[in-house]
C-alpha cells in the first residue's frame, strides 16, 4: 500500500470562458486584451465585438452545438471568433490555414460542420468543400464588415 501525499487545490468554478469575457467587461472594460500590430484591443472592445458576430451567428439560424469551422489567421478576429463560438455553445471545428485539396475535404466530409467562418484569402481551395456546409462567413479584411450587416446585438439568454 502507498502513502498518497494530499494536496489541496482550489474547487474550479463553473464559470464558462464567454461568461468569463462578459464579467471581465463589466468590471474593467478598458482593460488591455491585447496589442496587435498598431491596435490595442480592450476587453470592451472584445466582448462588443463577439457580441456582435454571436447575435450575427444566432441570427443566422445556429444553435447550441452546431460545429462550426474556423480557418482565420492569426488576427484579433480570430479571437472574436473563439468567444462568440463560446458565447453561443456553438462546436469550434479548427482548420489549419495551409490545407488544401483531399486534407480539406477529409476534415470536411467527416467533421460535418454546419457552418464555415474563413478569411476570403482562402476562398480558392475552399471552394469545392462551401456545398458541404449550409452557412458561410467571409471575413475580409476583418469583422468590421460583417458588424454592420443585418442582424441583432447578443444577448445572453442565462
Amino acid at each position: 500500500m502507498t502513502n498518497a501525499a494530499h494536496i489541496d487545490i482550489a474547487p474550479v468554478s463553473d464559470e464558462t470562458i464567454a461568461a468569463l469575457l462578459t464579467r471581465r467587461a463589466q468590471e474593467a472594460p478598458d482593460a488591455v486584451y491585447c496589442y496587435f500590430k498598431e491596435s490595442v484591443i480592450s476587453i470592451g472592445e472584445l466582448n462588443r465585438r463577439v457580441d456582435q458576430l454571436a447575435g450575427l451567428l444566432r441570427d443566422r439560424g445556429l444553435r447550441r452545438g452546431d460545429r462550426v469551422a474556423l480557418m482565420l489567421p492569426s488576427h484579433p478576429d480570430h479571437i472574436v471568433a473563439i468567444f462568440a463560438l463560446a458565447k453561443l455553445a456553438l462546436v469550434r471545428v479548427p482548420v489549419n490555414i495551409h490545407l488544401k485539396g483531399a486534407s480539406l475535404a477529409h476534415l470536411f466530409d467527416h467533421l460535418a460542420p454546419n457552418a464555415l467562418i474563413a478569411d476570403s484569402e482562402y476562398a480558392e481551395p475552399l471552394r469545392p468543400e462551401l456545398a458541404k456546409v449550409q452557412r458561410v462567413l467571409w471575413s475580409k479584411p476583418t469583422f468590421d464588415g460583417l458588424a454592420e450587416a443585418p442582424g441583432s446585438e447578443f444577448a445572453d439568454d442565462g
